[in-house]
């Protein structure tokens, strides 16, 4: 199999967010450019240099009917929703019909095939108080480390990795027998209970539940995230919060300026044309 280079990765990234765009436009659902993703909007009108992903958000009433009615053709999405062997509390839609990834965190079992995918990441309901906030985002974080060790003991023994991360990662499953025999599913209902325990707009915050990384990631009044305007993505317009300049400040801080750390995703993740 051809590995796809990094503008093919991409131009397939970008392929699935268009047939997205139209699904959301034609069913009314309402989404926003997220994550690296915002910042290139907003700043660099497409990917920022140091990204190759692409990452949107949707409100949870919006992301549950996306969720169980998308259909593009040679897509499909992987959810707790659509997908009885997920093992992540957000979305990906991914291209299967063209292209086939090896990972060593496989975000579902071995049964579900995996392509060049992007994610999208529910916005639920958050408790108003910080107190409260604090002690429901821990909660849902160490759930969230139970699955993704058990994930990572599940990634595809392929030789493209290398020796050196093949022995490391069946070294893991003989030191950790028991994460390896549990499998990442039975972690899946106490997850998504906890991201969903509070009916959305009962409160007045929202927030980034499904993959946890603090307390204030994107952490914010309800009115902020809405998204009445388009802006350039690649060749394209997208949807973007009416908040972007406070989220990226939050985010990262003179966003206009700010780089990211290298890093190259394909130390834990292949992408090859089928």
């Amino acid at each position: 199999m051809k590995e796809l280079s990094l503008d093919e990765l991409k131009a397939a990234r970008l392929e699935i967010l268009k047939a997205v765009d139209r699904f959301c436009v034609d069913n009314d659902i309402k989404y926003f450019l997220a994550y690296g993703t915002l910042l290139g909007a907003v700043r660099d009108g497409g990917f920022v240099p140091e990204e190759d992903g692409i990452d949107i958000m949707m409100p949870r009433p919006g992301y549950d009917i996306f969720c169980k009615g998308f259909v593009a053709n040679g897509l499909e999405v992987v959810s707790t929703q659509s997908t009885p062997d997920c093992y992540i509390a957000y979305a990906r839609v991914q291209d299967t019909e063209k292209t086939v990834v090896h990972t060593l965190i496989p975000w579902a079992s071995k049964s579900v095939q995996k392509g060049v995918w992007i994610n999208i990441f529910p916005l639920d309901a958050e408790y108003d108080s910080n107190g409260q906030r604090d002690l429901h985002y821990e909660r849902i974080t160490k759930i969230y480390r139970k699955l993704r060790k058990r994930r990572l003991l599940r990634g595809a023994v392929t030789p493209e990795f290398g020796r050196a991360v093949l022995f490391k990662t069946v070294l893991k499953r003989i030191v950790h027998p028991l994460w390896y025999i549990q499998s990442p599913k039975c972690f899946m209902k106490d997850m998504q209970e906890s991201v969903m325990e509070i009916p959305y707009k009962v409160t007045d915050h929202v927030s980034q539940l499904a993959r946890p990384e603090s307390p204030h990631d994107w952490y914010y009044k309800t009115d902020i995230v809405i998204a009445p305007e388009r802006m350039k993505f690649e060749d394209g317009e997208y949807p973007v919060p009416v908040g972007y300049d406070l989220i990226l400040s939050d985010r990262y801080g003179d966003y206009k300026n700010f780089k990211f750390e290298p890093r190259n995703t394909r130390d834990h993740t292949r992408f090859f044309w089928k």
